[in-house]
């Protein structure tokens, strides 16, 4: 079998589930898309998987979608 297994982090950004993480860690999973599948696992527990909504190589940039989301998440904030 030619399964790989990767570890990367990200951060969830909003209640839907939206989490944004680096390009670079979801690559191999884009690129072969038949072979690898994305999953998370919450330090509360909580696991699924996730799909890719966007991804940005220049910029090292990739965004995500959560199969069930419920996580904590991080509130936005503003400069003021």
């Amino acid at each position: 079998s030619n399964k790989k297994a990767a570890i990367g982090s990200a951060f969830q950004f909003s209640k839907d589930g939206h989490l944004a993480t680096n390009y670079h860690v979801v690559a191999e999973a884009i690129a072969r898309p038949d072979a690898n599948r994305l999953e998370y696992l919450h330090e509360n527990g909580g696991r699924g998987a996730l799909r890719v909504l966007a991804a940005d190589v220049v910029n090292d940039l990739a965004i995500l979608a959560m199969e069930k989301p419920g996580a904590v998440f991080l509130e936005p904030g503003t400069s003021d």
